[in-house]
C-alpha cells in the first residue's frame, strides 16, 4: 500500500486544524518546573530513509521498524523539566528483526527540549538529541546519532497525552544516513 506525500500532508494538516479548533486558546505557558515526562515514542509512523549508498527507502511502522532504521524504531524516553519549559532527558530504543544478516538496531540519545502550551489541549515540544547507536547481528557497527523532533502533545487528560509530529534524524560514522519521518506515541507527565 503506497501513500502519497500529498495525502499524508493533508491528513496531518486536517488533524492539526481539528485539534486547534475544538479548544479554547491559552497563553503560551511552558510546562512547569519539576514535571517528569515518561514517553513511549515512535510507536507508529511513516519514514523515508536516505542512505549515502543508494536510493531512498520508505517505511511504515507499527510497534516495530519494518527494516533496520534507527529513525523509526520504538523507544522509551524520560525527561525532567529543570526550569519552566526546559527539559533534559533521553531515549533508549531497540528494533530487532531477527534475521541472520540484519538483526536490527539500537540507540541511546540524551536530549534537551522546550515545551509550551499552544492551547488547553495541545502542547508543542521541540527537542534536540545527540547520541550513539549501532547495529545488531550481521555486520555489527556503531554510529553517532543527531535528532531533531517537533513533537505535539494532544492532552487527552491533564497528565496523559498522545504525542505526534515530524522528526529529522542523521546517523554518521561509517557512512551517513538521513531519516525524515512523522511518528506517534504516548506520554505521561507527573
Amino acid at each position: 500500500m503506497k501513500l502519497s506525500t500529498r495525502l499524508v500532508s493533508t491528513i496531518a494538516g486536517l488533524a492539526a486544524v481539528a485539534a486547534l479548533s475544538f479548544t479554547k486558546p491559552a497563553e503560551a505557558a511552558p510546562v512547569r518546573q519539576g514535571t517528569f515526562a515518561l514517553s513511549a515514542e515512535r510507536l507508529t509512523g511513516l519514514t523515508v530513509q536516505f542512505p549515502n549508498t543508494g536510493s531512498a527507502q520508505f517505511g511504515v511502522n507499527l510497534l516495530i521498524a519494518g527494516y533496520s532504521n534507527f529513525g523509526q524504531f520504538p523507544r522509551i524516553a524520560g525527561d525532567y523539566f529543570v526550569i519552566d519549559g526546559l527539559s533534559i532527558g533521553g531515549s533508549l530504543g531497540v528494533s530487532y528483526l531477527g534475521t541472520p544478516t540484519d538483526g536490527g538496531v539500537w540507540g541511546i540519545q540524551p536530549r534537551i527540549g522546550y515545551a509550551f502550551a499552544i492551547n488547553q489541549a495541545l502542547d508543542f515540544w521541540p527537542r534536540l538529541s545527540l547520541g550513539v547507536g549501532g547495529s545488531l547481528g550481521g555486520a555489527s557497527q556503531t554510529f553517532g546519532l543527531l535528532g531533531l523532533e517537533g513533537a505535539f502533545i494532544w492532552k487527552v487528560t491533564e497528565n496523559f497525552g498522545v504525542e505526534f509530529g515530524p522528526n529529522f534524524d542523521v546517523g554518521f560514522g561509517n557512512g551517513s544516513i538521513v531519516v525524515l519521518g512523522a511518528n506517534a506515541g504516548i506520554s505521561y507527565r507527573f
